[in-house]
């Protein structure tokens, strides 16, 4: 459970507890590390789009100020030269965006590739060969078999017990209950 298999001597759990956490430190490092880097980048985005909106109440103050008789090429070129910093800052705020959830992205780690490739069995145990008593133990006897749910499609509320009797003996299964 949690990266440990069951049985085994204390000694062999403490090692393999002792090198599981060596690992998660250096996940956890190496993420502090990302997060920092992801920390200037945004700062840095943040410096560059403010100076585009100043560039740009630059230009809209230089396209009011030009005389009406030469208004036209100019006012022409002052557009064109705001378009450019707008897309410009378009393009920040787009990389700022990715940054925020790309630039901080993990990759999560449980366990080894031998527990992978040795499977769920080796971890959690064999599956019991009777599907029908496990199915029931499931929906009838376990912890949460009692929780109430609202189903999706119908909206009928009810709990995994009552799907289980409904599901196999409609009739003698929910006189049970």
């Amino acid at each position: 459970v949690g990266g440990v298999e069951r049985g085994g001597e204390p000694a062999a759990q403490m090692h393999v507890l002792e090198r599981r956490v060596t690992e998660l430190e250096g996940l956890l490092a190496a993420s502090q590390m990302d997060l920092v880097a992801s920390q200037k980048d945004l700062a840095d985005s943040q410096v560059e789009v403010l100076t585009l909106q100043a560039r740009v109440r630059e230009l809209e103050a230089a396209a009011s100020a030009v005389p009406t008789a030469g208004r036209s090429a100019r006012l022409a070129e002052l557009v064109e030269q705001a378009k450019a910093a707008k897309e410009t800052l378009d393009a920040v705020h787009s990389r700022e965006q990715h940054g925020k959830f790309a630039g901080t992205t993990f990759t999560l780690a449980y366990t080894t590739l031998s527990a992978f490739f040795g499977g769920l069995e080796a971890r959690i145990g064999a599956p019991s060969p009777n599907l029908r008593v496990a199915m029931r133990v499931e929906h009838c006897t376990s912890a949460d078999s009692a929780d109430e749910y609202t189903t999706g499609n119908y909206g009928v509320t009810t709990t995994p017990e009552i799907e289980w009797h409904v599901a196999v003996d409609p009739v003698a299964g929910l006189a049970q209950l």
